[in-house]
């Protein structure tokens, strides 16, 4: 008999719609649990035809390059919130996080 420990991930999106105005911030919050004491990969992006990365971190420290459109512009929390200042007009849609821990992945919407 073999025992075999799962670390799981349990994402929380407190509101599922978020009406931002056109040059101000709006936060797209997330919470998260886990069983691991590992810092998670956070990925937030915007859904389109083609899904556009906004942002890829461990924790608050962004990982990779920012795209042009949202240097300057973000914000990403240790919880996994991310603050999207200035709003443009592009920025409008669905946005996905996806949490990732050890090989575990989840998403949500």
């Amino acid at each position: 008999l073999q025992t075999v420990q799962v670390e799981a991930v349990n994402i929380t999106c407190p509101h599922s719609l978020i009406h931002g105005t056109f040059g101000k911030a709006a936060l797209l919050a997330v919470t998260y649990t886990s069983t691991s004491a590992d810092k998670p990969v956070v990925k937030w992006q915007l859904k389109r035809e083609k899904p556009v990365t906004v942002v890829q971190s461990i924790g608050s420290k962004v990982i990779g390059n920012l795209r042009q459109e949202y240097k300057d512009r973000i914000q990403i929390f240790d919880n996994g919130s991310l603050l999207l200042n200035n709003l443009h007009l592009e920025d409008e849609g669905s946005y996905e996080v996806e949490i990732s821990i050890t090989d575990d992945t989840f998403t949500g919407e």
